[in-house]
């Protein structure tokens, strides 16, 4: 069976130091805490992917498809003679996609925000009120066998971990 280890710690060195030696034994690892240390930990582990330009790019093409098939859909589906003007009309059409262009890349980029923040309760969390009612910090160790649990443990409590323990329903 598998557990979630959580080590609370009360040193930002400490637990970095904890997450590069876990991480380079093979665990997968997840560092909570109540200020921002992602230049401590992009200097360790390395510059995260940001994924959210995809999104906007994603949002921005379809916006783009959508406006042009819309346009063009609306003047081939309600045909206006106009005295031997062109029927598909380029100016409404390259404005519509402009604007569709915008607005499907914020609303993208919005959706990709909230999903990539974890705002979305997609993946089920709990709360670790230790991390932001102290002053602390959590480290996430997922999918530590019981064989193996010992291990994680020592190696929390020797980079100075003031609790382990096990936490169900991660």
């Amino acid at each position: 069976m598998s557990n979630t280890v959580l080590g609370m710690f009360y040193y930002a060195d400490h637990i970095i130091a904890a997450a590069r030696t876990l991480k380079g034994a093979g665990y997968g690892v997840e560092v909570h805490s109540a200020i921002p240390l992602d230049h401590e930990l992009e200097a360790e582990f390395g510059r995260r992917t940001n994924y959210l330009k995809f999104f906007t790019g994603f949002g921005a093409i379809n916006g783009i498809i959508i406006a042009v098939v819309f346009s063009l859909g609306t003047s081939a589906l309600y045909v206006l003679p106009r005295g031997g003007r062109p029927l598909f009309s380029a100016t409404p059409t390259i404005l519509l996609a402009y604007v569709f262009f915008i607005l499907f890349g914020v609303l993208f980029t919005f959706i990709g925000f909230m999903i990539l923040s974890n705002t979305l309760p997609i993946k089920k969390k709990i709360d670790i009120p230790e991390i932001w009612t102290q002053d602390g910090f959590g480290l996430v160790i997922e999918d530590v066998s019981d064989e193996k649990f010992k291990h994680v443990e020592k190696v929390l409590k020797e980079s100075g971990a003031g609790e382990v323990k096990t936490v169900d329903g991660w």
